[in-house]
Parts: C-alpha cells; sequence; structure tokens
C-alpha cells in the first residue's frame, strides 16, 4: 500500500524503514537521512529509545564483553546540501509497501522540484537513489561513515577496502557510485559536489554488490528488487480486511519481511529496538504471524536459528557430555548464541525457554515441514522440557510449583509459582508429550502439566500473577493466549481476564509509565478474549489500536510514549489476530 505524508518543518518524525534483512535504515522527507528529523522518545525508562536515521548491518557488532559490544555497529548515514536554496516551502514522503520505495519530493517557492527515490535492494548490499531537479541546482552528496574501528583503503575515487575492529577483523570493499554529469568527487569519493539535473548514487557493500551496482542501471536494479518483492507477496495469503485495517496489516508484513535477518528475527533492526537482538519469548508471537500471513519461509528461521545455537544452550546448563541433556537459552541472544542482555533480574525469565520449543512444535505442525523434528528440533523440545522438569519443579504443600523466577517484569523479581510463566511450562510440557521418544515419557510429561494445572496460584475465586500477587496483570492472560492451556469455560480463568480489564489502565503498559495499553499487550488481550469467547470484545479492542497506531499505520511497542514504533512483535500477533478475525 502507498501512504503519503506532508511535512511542514524538519520537526523530529516516525521515518519508514527500509531493508533487505541484512541492511536497516530510515529515509527523512527530504530524500536523505538527516539525523534533525529522527524520533526523540518521551519515555523516561531510557534515553537510547530514539530512532535516529543510520545504517545497520544484522550481525555487525562492536564487539567485547562490555555492553556496547552488543550493539549494532553504524555504517553512517547520508546527507545533502543545496547552496543557498534555503528551507523547502513543502515535503511529501511517499512509502509504497508494496514496491519496498520511498519517494522524496521537496519543492521551493520558484517552482523547482527535487524528487528522490530510494530503494534497499531485496537481495544485495546496497541502496541505491536517484535524484532530479526540475530546474539545475547546486547540489552536494555526502557519505558519513562510522570512523571509530574503521580504516578505509581507497583503491580509487568511490571505492574503498574497508577493515574493521570489530568482536573480529572483517575485511570487504565499500563503494560509493555516482552515475550523472556535473559531478565531481571529494573526499576520495565519499562527497560529490556539482550541478543536480538527474544523478544516480548507489552505496554498496562486499564484491558481489559492487559487481551488480557497476553493472546494471537504476531501472534494472529496481526491476529485479521488484521482481523479489512481488514474489514474496505472491506467496503470502492476506484476508480480507477493511480498508481502515489494510495499511496497517501491510506495514506489519512489511516490517516483519525486512527484519528477517540470516539467523531470526528480532523486534526490530534498530538501535532503539534492543540492537537487533533476538527475543525468544517475542520470537513466538512473530513466528505466529508469519504463519499465519503464509510465510513459511521467513518462519523457518525462527526454530532453526534455535536448533543452530542448541548446543550452546546446552552448554549454559550442562557441564559436559555427560549432564542431564537439559538447556536454557538466553534472553537477548546474539547471533553467535550468546547472551546479548545487559545484567539485571530480567535475566531469571524462563518462560522463553518453553517458547523455543513451542515455536519448533508450532512451525512444524502448520508448515508441514516436519523434517525440521528430525533435524534437531526433537532434541531442542525434549531438553527445554529437561530444564523446566529437573530445574524449575518443587512440591510444596502437596502441589507441584514452579520455584521463583522473573515472571512479568512488572511484578518484579523472585515470583514462586508464576502463573505465566507456569502456563508456559504447561503448555511445554503438553508439546514434548506430544513428540516424546516413548510413551513412559509422553506419559511423565502430560502428568508433570496436570500437576502443575492443578497448582497454579488462586486467591478469591481467581487466578492471581502469584501467591500474594496482584490480580490484575497481562500475565493472567497467559492461560488463554499466548499458551492455550485453559479451557474456555475455566471460570477462573474468565475472572482473571475480567480482573485484567478493569485495571488495564493501571498495568497495561510494558514498563510501569503512562496510563494506556500498550499495543502487543492490547493485541494479546485481543487474542485472549477471542480464545475465551469474547469475539465482540476482541473487535472492539481491535478499533481501539487502530486509533493508536503512526502515520505509516504502524504498531509501536508503547504508543503514547512514541517508543519503539514498527514493534515486531505487535505486528506478529497483529498478523495472527487479523487472519483468525477475517479468515475466508
Amino acid at each position: 500500500m502507498r501512504t503519503i505524508m506532508e511535512f511542514a518543518t524538519r520537526s523530529p518524525a516516525v521515518l519508514p524503514p527500509i531493508g533487505n534483512g541484512e541492511l536497516s535504515l530510515q529515509i527523512d522527507p527530504e530524500g536523505a537521512m538527516s539525523p534533525e528529523f529522527g524520533l526523540k522518545s518521551i519515555c523516561p525508562v531510557s534515553n537510547w529509545q530514539g530512532m535516529v536515521p543510520g545504517i545497520r548491518r544484522a550481525g555487525w557488532r562492536w564487539g567485547g564483553d562490555h555492553r556496547a559490544g552488543r550493539e549494532l555497529f553504524p555504517f553512517g548515514f547520508f546527507t545533502q546540501e543545496l547552496p543557498g536554496r534555503g528551507e523547502p516551502s513543502r515535503r511529501r514522503l511517499t512509502f509504497d509497501t508494496d514496491l519496498a520505495e520511498v519517494v522524496s519530493e521537496i519543492s521551493w517557492a520558484d517552482g523547482t522540484v527535487l524528487t528522490t527515490e530510494i530503494f534497499c535492494h531485496a537481495t544485495e548490499n546496497l541502496v541505491a537513489i536517484r535524484k532530479r531537479a526540475s530546474a539545475p541546482v547546486p547540489f552536494c552528496f555526502h557519505h558519513h561513515p562510522e570512523h571509530r574501528r574503521l580504516t578505509m583503503k581507497p583503491r580509487k575515487p568511490g571505492l574503498w577496502d574497508c577493515i574493521y575492529d570489530l568482536d573480529e577483523i572483517r575485511e570487504e570493499p565499500f563503494a560509493l557510485f555516482a552515475c550523472g554529469p556535473g559531478f565531481t568527487p571529494e573526499e576520495n569519493g565519499l562527497l560529490w559536489r556539482g550541478t543536480l539535473t538527474g544523478c544516480v548514487w548507489i552505496l554498496a557493500w562486499g564484491e558481489a554488490a559492487i559487481r551488480k551496482a557497476g553493472n546494471l542501471s537504476f531501472e534494472e536494479l529496481r526491476r529485479e528488487h521488484r521482481a523479489v518483492w512481488a514474489a514474496f507477496y505472491k506467496r503470502s495469503t492476506p484476508p480480507l480486511l477493511p480498508t481502515r485495517m489494510k495499511r496497517s496489516y501491510d506495514m506489519a508484513l512489511y516490517h516483519l519481511k525486512i527484519s528477517t535477518t540470516r539467523w531470526s528475527v528480532p523486534t526490530g533492526l534498530f538501535d532503539s529496538h534492543w540492537h537487533g537482538r533476538f527475543f525468544a519469548f517475542d520470537e513466538l508471537f512473530i513466528l505466529r504471524g508469519l504463519l499465519r500471513a503464509g510465510c513459511f519461509e521467513e518462519a523457518r528461521r525462527i526454530p532453526a536459528f534455535r536448533i543452530a545455537t542448541f548446543e550452546r544452550a546446552r552448554q549454559r546448563e550442562c557441564k559436559d557430555a555427560r549432564g542431564d541433556g537439559s538447556c536454557f537459552y538466553p534472553l537477548e541472544t546474539l547471533e553467535d548464541g550468546s547472551e546479548g542482555a545487559p545484567a539485571g533480574f530480567w535475566l531469571d525469565h524462563v518462560f522463553h525457554n518453553a517458547n523455543v520449543a513451542l515455536c519448533i512444535a508450532e512451525y512444524a505442525k502448520c508448515s508441514g515441514d516436519m523434517r525440521i523434528l528430525e533435524q534437531g528440533g526433537k532434541e531442542v523440545i525434549r531438553s527445554c522440557a529437561l530444564f523446566f522438569e529437573r530445574h524449575m519443579l518443587y512440591e510444596c504443600g502437596g502441589r507441584t510449583i514452579l520455584g521463583s523466577c522473573t515472571d512479568m517484569e512488572r511484578l518484579g523479581e523472585h515470583r514462586r509459582n508464576a502463573f505465566m510463566t507456569t502456563c508456559a511450562a504447561i503448555a511445554l510440557f503438553r508439546i514434548a508429550a506430544e513428540f516424546a521418544g516413548s510413551p513412559a515419557d509422553a506419559g511423565r510429561y502430560r502428568d508433570l502439566a496436570q500437576r502443575l494445572e492443578a497448582g497454579l496460584p488462586v486467591e478469591n475465586g481467581r487466578f492471581v500473577a502469584y501467591p500474594g500477587g496482584p490480580a490484575a496483570s497481562i500475565g493472567l492472560l497467559g492461560g488463554f493466549y499466548p499458551y492455550a492451556v485453559l479451557s474456555p469455560q475455566n471460570e477462573l480463568a474468565q475472572a482473571a481476564l475480567d480482573s485484567f480489564i478493569a485495571s488495564e489502565r493501571q498495568v497495561g503498559n510494558m514498563y510501569d509509565t503512562g496510563n494506556s495499553v500498550c499495543a502487543w499487550y492490547r493485541l494479546w488481550k485481543c487474542m485472549a478474549c477471542l480464545y475465551a469467547g469474547r469475539r465482540e470484545t476482541a473487535e472492539n479492542e481491535l478499533d481501539l489500536l487502530l486509533s493508536e497506531t503512526g502515520s505509516w499505520g504502524e504498531l509501536f511497542e508503547i504508543y503514547e510514549k512514541s517508543m519503539r514504533p514498527f514493534f515486531a512483535t505487535a505486528e506478529g500477533i497483529f498478523l495472527s489476530l487479523l487472519h483468525q478475525l477475517y479468515k475466508p
């Protein structure tokens, strides 16, 4: 879908992202990447929530054991200058998710118009930029690389051998092509100055992309790019949606596609989104959305990544090969399977270990690709179940419960018999029973699931988040969604849902901030209501959600605080919900 926005000033805004799962960048209304347009979040939780335009690449991190070492390495940004032109009188930005392209038009009072067309090639590490002016204008195009830990050795103007001193020494060529008359290179080709009527600039990383950029025209590159995107949309299976929902659906699907890396799918490939680290918890929501949309190829990356990094997760739990066979996955996983999260009580989450197993099982059953189970999937499911069985189960007062852990972060640390984490364990044991290697193992897992369900914390006729804990928490919806381990007729679970709804404005954000319900919690609530037989409530909540999307139809982590637009976790649930509400 094509969305057009007008920008009167250089005010901060949510800028449209383009990318291909390897590259990620945002384009400003003037057809460049000026930091002045970057969105600055007003949320007090952290000082790094802003989304300032910059080129990032999946898997390229600073390196080192300190926190900054786990952050994405910046590949710079490009700007433009029009000497003597002054401020444009009009800025118009068109974002086309069908074509995965951005078009900028800026104009001045004398009628001069500068048009910019930009796309990030769907399969190559290159960004193509074409600029055309309605009348000749003085113009300067400038790429600003990150020089820290980067040595650029010029071969010729516009082509460098680059050496990056990151987690390891990496060497890769970089090229900046200028294809058009009237421009002279400066700074060895990082800056091009001249008079613009029409010119193409191409930024390319790696030998393959450089060869392609040198051999094909802008139009030829764009035809390749569009063909890949057309094939992707042909594979997907969108539902028939009202127009007001289609824009957000298209944006969610588009962003999930450009966020699908060769490893897995992060919440976003931006600094603001935890620097593109992979959350095993969130992957379940993302996977379900991709599966519902028919994007099996993209969905497969998630379970395949967890199988590929299984040995790292097993080493976290076992001394050696003679260990008990359990595994424990990192909370915020890096590409090599190591932990990327900073120190904190959130490291005591365990529910994400269940989500790893659920992703494998749900992908296999939904896609029909049962080979993944024999390619390590069953072993991962078994190992995740063993972690809960041997590390988390306790007998307490005649009941089987989970020991202390961090459940939903707003509930604090050291929560025993936490409701949502227990629901995750029940779902895990049921899946482990389904794919167990023997009838005895299957029976044991089913028994554990039943015992945990019988021990869920109950007070005053409804479930509570943990014994002595609150009766209002998004986690109390976990029995319905995302884990579907309780019957829709379960009166205690229905009462817990009512309790959350009654207090949602106080507890409805991921963090203790604001007074609304954040997008992915509202979607969580929609899915829980749908499972609980409350379709009308789910539809009403969806209407509220659509009033809290951004200018491009994008979903935020927390809309009222301008926090993390293009939030993949919410996008995954959104796709799931619409496919269930509007399935043919």
